[in-house]
């Protein structure tokens, strides 16, 4: 037997990991524009001599998606406890 949870927008489900939420994304932001740049600015070099401040960006970026998803695993468990889900289901098969 399983439960069915009701939909609702991660932002309206009340936990102090909204905080985190915010957080990671607003790092997610940064992380990628940063990444997007130093990948710009390493294809236009001959010498590719920004490798390390690359890995250094994509491991950077990667932390704060881990961080997104810790906190919306967070919310979702949060959400469950009072009868929603945070992810949207389909109703099919």
């Amino acid at each position: 037997m399983s439960e069915t949870y009701t939909y609702a927008k991660a932002s309206s489900i009340d936990t102090p990991a909204q905080g985190v939420l915010n957080q990671a994304r607003e790092f997610k932001a940064r992380a990628w524009k940063r990444l997007q740049l130093i990948r710009a600015r390493v294809k236009a070099s001959p010498l590719h001599a920004d490798r390390i401040e690359l890995i250094k960006a994509e491991s950077a970026h990667k932390e704060a998606l881990q961080m997104e998803r810790g906190a919306l695993d967070q919310i979702e468990r949060r959400a469950n406890e009072l009868g929603k889900t945070i992810y949207k289901r389909s109703n099919h098969g």
